[in-house]
């Protein structure tokens, strides 16, 4: 399942866990163990908590900055991947994050492991290729000071329809997952929505995730706050990455 989809309606985790839960949300929400939900139906996501930190914790060695993990950049992967957002200096890598390794120019291959469970790779594959799937860009982080955690993907396929297709699907899902009267639309990009989690996790923390179609890409960011969502920084993540990809 994908940390959200419709088979894929299922392949998408609806994150929900919570910050001292990120293990959980962190290997759920990107994808990778269990399936987090709402309150609706679905099977929760036992939280993990770090011995010492909440969800992701990170190392205090790593400085800010994207690597690349699917080799050297080429052509329009250098532009896709100038427009994700920069790492706060204050930040450090999400190192529970899903795959966590998978960060900057990732293949299609690598952003499935790193956004779906395992036991959906196999259809996903299938279902991505047939989109036209090509590669992801991906940067996330977790900054003490604030208590926030960021993962944020743009991810790429060979034509806009394409995209579009795996926007339409990821809407569709989330909306059965997530508080749909409390998701909006982001002023100045014609296809987005944000939803947001319809009550804090146990540790009082909010998650949000953000959606957006900007061509042949499609922007996916989830963000964990200390209680209230904070919709102007997600509203700007959002409005940062698509200006860049639009030049609008």
């Amino acid at each position: 399942m994908r940390v959200i989809t419709g088979v894929r309606a299922s392949s998408r985790l609806g994150v929900g866990a919570g910050v001292a839960a990120a293990a959980a949300v962190a290997a759920a929400l990107l994808s990778g163990c269990g399936v987090v939900s709402f309150g609706g139906a679905r099977a929760t996501a036992t939280p993990v908590p770090a011995a010492s930190d909440s969800p992701g914790g990170g190392s205090a060695a790593a400085s800010p900055g994207v690597a690349v993990s699917g080799g050297a950049v080429t052509g329009d992967q250098a532009r896709i991947l100038a427009a994700l957002p920069k790492r706060p200096a204050t930040a450090l890598p999400w190192d529970k994050a899903q795959n966590p390794s998978a960060i900057g120019v990732i293949t299609a291959e690598q952003f499935i492991e790193a956004d779906y469970k395992q036991a959906s790779w196999a259809d996903e594959r299938g279902i991505q290729k047939g989109r036209g799937l090509q590669y992801a860009v991906r940067q996330n982080w977790y900054d003490p000071a604030a208590g926030v955690y960021v993962d944020s993907f743009i991810i790429h396929y060979a034509s806009a329809s394409g995209a579009q297709s795996d926007y339409l699907s990821q809407v569709r899902a989330d909306a059965k997952d997530w508080d749909a009267t409390g998701g909006y639309a982001v002023p100045g990009i014609g296809q987005s929505k944000v939803f947001v989690a319809a009550k804090l996790d146990s540790f009082g923390n909010s998650t949000s995730m953000g959606l957006a179609l900007a061509g042949d890409n499609v922007l996916r960011i989830v963000q964990i706050n200390p209680a209230a969502p904070d919709h102007t920084t997600m509203t700007g993540l959002l409005t940062g990455e698509y200006q860049a990809l639009t030049r609008s």
